[in-house]
């Protein structure tokens, strides 16, 4: 069990860069062949355009299996191990793994208390994005995001040539959703601080760890 909680660490430390590195088209078939993951879960997963969104999702999905699993963290290793670019990946989780087994040295990137933060994030978002995306006029608030650092330059441009306000605002909810904390208090920061956003910016009020060291 604490070999699985080294490696819950391991991945939660190396999250960005995995997110880099993960191709998950080819790495989700062998998921699916060794049962780590369904088909229905590899079609949901596959419906984002964009890789990152996708190996962004396939992370999530992985920690709240081995909520009920820990052992899923050692077989979706191996089946990283499968894929001849991810070997590199494969030792730096190993070793963020064992560092944090270890003790650490307090310099680690993601922690499992900004686990847990982020998936209350989540959470908030999921559960009001039906009234976000019906309500939301993204290029009310695209320049507090992108001043930020919420939204790059060529995201602010991809979101805008949305060809609906709802499609612009599915976009804009796939970025904020990648970058975690910052982008979840930034977005809300951003509706609040909009006259025309702010009963938006109300719905995703929610405590979490760390929630006053990051608002």
């Amino acid at each position: 069990m604490s070999n699985s909680i080294g490696l819950r660490q391991g991945f939660l430390k190396c999250h960005k860069l995995l997110v880099q590195r993960i191709d998950p088209t080819g790495l989700m078939i062998e998921l699916v062949t060794t049962n780590i993951i369904s088909i229905d879960e590899k079609e949901m997963i596959s419906k984002e355009s964009v890789p990152s969104f996708m190996t962004d999702k396939l992370l999530t999905l992985l920690h709240r299996k081995a909520v009920f699993d820990p052992a899923v963290y050692h077989k979706f290793l191996r089946a990283m191990e499968e894929e001849e670019t991810l070997k590199s990946a494969v030792d730096d989780v190993r070793a963020a793994a064992v560092q944090q087994a270890s003790g650490g040295n307090g310099t680690h990137d993601y922690t499992y208390t900004s686990y847990v933060r982020d998936e209350a994030y989540s959470a908030a978002l999921k559960a009001h994005e039906r009234t976000i995306v019906t309500g939301l006029t993204a290029s009310d608030i695209l320049p507090e995001l992108v001043s930020a650092g919420v939204v790059s330059p060529v995201e602010n441009e991809s979101i805008r040539d949305g060809e609906s306000r709802d499609e612009q605002a599915k976009r804009l909810l796939n970025i904020v959703r990648l970058r975690g904390s910052k982008g979840f208090l930034g977005f809300r920061n951003a509706l609040l601080n909009s006259e025309s956003q702010q009963q938006l910016g109300s719905l995703l009020s929610v405590e979490a760890p760390d929630d006053k060291q990051y608002g």
